[in-house]
């Protein structure tokens, strides 16, 4: 039996073209595709095509506390890190993890709180003055990668001024919040430094 469509042209077979209906982008601003632009579906184009729109983002921080102790009291403080939790928001434990007094190349491992959540944080100190600065590379948790340092001036006989400043990325799904960060963070590095000079003055936070 002859096929039906047998002797028909490939191009009839499939009878008239359809006509479907035309889809419109809702758009906020001008752009190539499809004319008018959507801003949201261009920062999701973006998101896909990069994988990290604002992976490059780094967020600063400088605080700093005026404390009526001795540079070297305060010194102490800072660098007894197992006893960082006393002082410092959120922070659980610090433990070091390579032997010998703290200097470069000491490295720790710090759990912290970070929205609720514990995660670990490794350390590692990468610049060390006695008695005046510490710096230390962080990364861990929603931090990829920061610098924190600490230092401590001098003011008077029995004074001291301690200095807080950080410079970090947030992890790639996180770092759109890099904008956030100085004004979330700026309360909290308040708070720890204002228990830091308790700690230093009284002997006790509270």
């Amino acid at each position: 039996m002859e096929h039906p469509w047998s002797g028909v042209p490939r191009q009839e077979r499939s009878g008239p073209a359809r006509a479907w209906p035309a889809i419109s982008v809702p758009a906020t601003s001008s752009g190539p595709i499809g004319g008018p632009r959507s801003e949201p579906l261009d920062r999701v184009r973006l998101f896909v095509k990069t994988g990290a729109p604002y992976a490059a983002a780094v967020y600063t921080l400088t605080e700093s506390v005026g404390i009526d102790r001795p540079s070297a009291d305060v010194w102490a403080i800072l660098i007894d890190f197992p006893n960082v939790p006393a002082w410092e928001k959120d922070v659980l434990e610090v433990r070091q993890t390579s032997p010998g007094a703290p200097t470069t190349g000491t490295t720790f491992v710090a759990r912290r709180l970070f929205g609720g959540r514990e995660s670990l944080i490794d350390c590692r100190i990468t610049e060390w003055q006695d008695g005046r600065a510490v710096t230390m590379e962080l990364e861990g948790g929603v931090v990829r990668r920061a610098s924190v340092t600490y230092a401590v001036e001098p003011t008077g006989v029995d004074t001291c001024r301690v200095s807080y400043s950080i410079e970090g990325q947030m992890r790639t799904l996180l770092a759109w919040t890099t904008p956030f960060i100085p004004a979330i963070g700026r309360r909290l590095v308040r708070g720890n430094l204002a228990n830091l000079a308790r700690l230093a003055e009284t002997g006790a936070i509270a």
